[in-house]
This record gives structure tokens, C-alpha cells and sequence, in this order.
């Protein structure tokens, strides 16, 4: 009898420890998630710190920078210069421009897991007004839709019903059973190009980074991408080497609007002008797995009350 009650209660003991030990452990496990929760939210909202820093300091810059057609020159001292350390301040005296920022899409590291990429909106293309480039894109693009994209494009801008030769209006939408029908005003974000008749996501994604929503008056041909500046040439004389070239003394700083002039035989006029447009920032920065980015278009203005406009936005 003695035996019998030694051994419930040794099985009561050891019970008793089991749920003690699995309440502890789910306690733990439930205060180690939380503490990786936090972690977590304290890494986004550094993230965000950071990038805020960051895009502060490039809308510094790029209102204190001198203008190039293929970068931004930041002025610093001669002195820090010639010592190998061309961030550092000195002297307003002693000041020398130095190329430092490129406007042509190449990713800068503008601190510890801060990555700056700047396009000039004057060497990219928009659907808003489209143009013999966009025309040229596409036909790199996607030459068997070029026509169907580019009169679709024009039909869903335009305020009339007169249907292009390979464009849509208003019944083609109907018949094709689409749940709308085209706006007939500009497009209101590049995105909606991807409602139009002729164009698809796939095409889309493959021309995006070659758009920008900001029409421009002045082409920038030196600050334009490798694929646009195959789209261009290659339709001209079928000439990869020359964009090759192009792309090489541009690396090194040396591509200049007489150099490309010489090269290609595109000289300055009213519609290529070889000078930025308002500059497209995208802005990411890290802590541990978390990551922020800014994305926005800046137009510097020079004028006593509005020193830049930001004409885009996104967080």
C-alpha cells in the first residue's frame, strides 16, 4: 500500500514538472519572439532614420553641386583633394569642383549599407509625350507590339474617338471586354500604361527603368543608359563599339558634349541641349534584414523662395 501511493505521487511529481517545464517553455518562446519582433521594428525604424539622413544630404548636395551634363561636381577643398579625401570640406577660398555624383544610374555608396542611385530625367524617356526614343525603345523592346503600344498609348491620351491605325478606343475596350475604357487625358502614373491596349506587364517591366513620368523638353544623350543609347545608335548605324566607347570615357569622366558631338554627329541644338533635367533619387538603406527606401524627383529651382521642387514622392 505504502509502495503503491510512493508511486502515484512520484507520477504526480513528475507531471506536475512536465506542465511547469512546458509552461516555461512556451513562456520563453513566447518572450523570445517578442524580443525578435522588437529587434526587428528597431532595425525598420533605424532603416527609416537612415534614409531620411541620406535623402537630407542629397537634396544638400544637390543644391550646393555644380551641374555637368553627366554628374555633379562637388566643390572641395584643393588641399583634401590632393590628400586622396575628396569628401572633405575646407576652405570656401581653397575650393575645387570634383566629379563625384554620376546622374546615369550607377549605384553610390553614400555610407555603411546607404546605396544612392541618380538618373537625370533628361536622359530618360516618358509616355506622357511620347517620343521618336520611346519609339526606338520599343522597337528594342518589343518590335512585334511597337505599333499597337505606341498609337494605343496616343488613343488613350488623346480627347477624341478617332481610332489610330493600330491604337483602341472606346469600343475596342468594350468588345474586348475591358471594364474601362481610356481616359482620354494624359496618364496620371506609368503604371497605368499598363491598362492600355497592346501593352503588358511583361514588356512593362522590361522598359520601366528607362521611365520617367517628367516630360523634357532638352534630351540628354550623355546621361541616357546603355540600352537607350543602343536604341539610339543602333537603329542609326548599327554600331555597338560606339556605344561601347561612349559608355567607357564616360566611366572615366572624360565624355564631354564636343567628344560625344565628334563621335556621333548629334550636336547641340534645341532639343538636345547635353544638360541635366530634374534628377530621379533612389535612396536605400539597411539595418540587419531591414531595409527603407525613398524614391523621389527632384527639380532644383534657383529662385529666393523655392531653392528645389520635389515633384515625386514615395516611402
Amino acid at each position: 500500500m505504502i509502495k503503491s501511493q510512493k508511486g502515484f505521487a512520484l507520477l504526480l511529481v513528475i507531471g506536475i514538472t512536465t506542465i511547469i517545464l512546458i509552461m516555461i517553455m512556451t513562456i520563453s518562446n513566447s518572450i523570445s519572439r517578442k524580443i525578435a519582433v522588437v529587434a526587428e521594428l528597431d532595425n525598420y525604424c533605424r532603416a527609416d532614420l537612415k534614409v531620411y539622413s541620406a535623402f537630407n544630404e542629397m537634396i544638400f548636395i544637390l543644391l550646393t553641386s555644380i551641374y555637368t551634363p553627366t554628374c555633379l561636381q562637388e566643390m572641395v577643398s584643393m588641399g583634401d583633394a590632393s590628400a586622396g579625401s575628396p569628401l572633405k570640406k575646407g576652405p570656401a577660398a581653397d575650393k575645387m569642383p570634383t566629379p563625384f555624383w554620376n546622374l546615369y544610374g550607377e549605384p553610390i555608396n553614400l555610407g555603411p549599407n546607404v546605396q544612392v542611385v541618380l538618373k537625370d530625367t533628361a536622359g530618360m524617356v516618358s509616355p506622357v509625350f511620347p517620343s521618336r526614343i520611346l519609339a526606338l525603345l520599343l522597337t528594342q523592346a518589343a518590335p512585334e507590339n511597337k505599333n499597337m503600344i505606341l498609337d494605343g498609348l496616343n488613343d488613350w491620351q488623346d480627347k477624341d474617338n478617332f481610332r489610330r491605325l493600330n491604337g483602341a478606343e472606346n469600343w475596342d475596350y468594350r468588345s474586348a471586354h475591358f471594364s474601362y475604357e481610356p481616359r482620354n487625358s494624359y496618364i496620371q502614373c506609368l503604371s497605368e500604361w499598363r491598362l492600355i491596349k497592346g501593352m503588358n506587364d511583361d514588356i512593362f517591366q522590361r522598359i520601366k527603368s528607362e521611365l520617367t513620368y517628367w516630360y523634357n523638353s532638352n534630351i540628354n544623350y550623355l546621361t541616357k543608359s546603355p540600352d537607350l543609347l543602343r536604341a539610339v545608335f543602333n537603329e542609326a548605324n548599327g554600331e555597338d563599339k560606339l556605344v561601347s566607347q561612349l559608355l567607357a570615357l564616360r566611366d572615366a569622366h572624360q565624355l564631354t558634349p564636343t567628344i560625344f558631338s565628334a563621335l556621333t554627329g548629334i550636336t547641340q541644338g534645341e532639343f538636345s541641349l547635353f544638360s541635366p533635367g530634374a534628377i530621379q533619387m533612389t535612396i536605400t538603406a539597411g539595418v540587419g534584414t531591414a531595409q527603407s527606401t525613398i524614391e523621389a524627383v527632384v527639380s532644383k529651382k534657383s529662385t529666393p523662395t523655392r531653392p528645389f521642387s520635389i515633384l515625386e514622392w514615395r516611402h
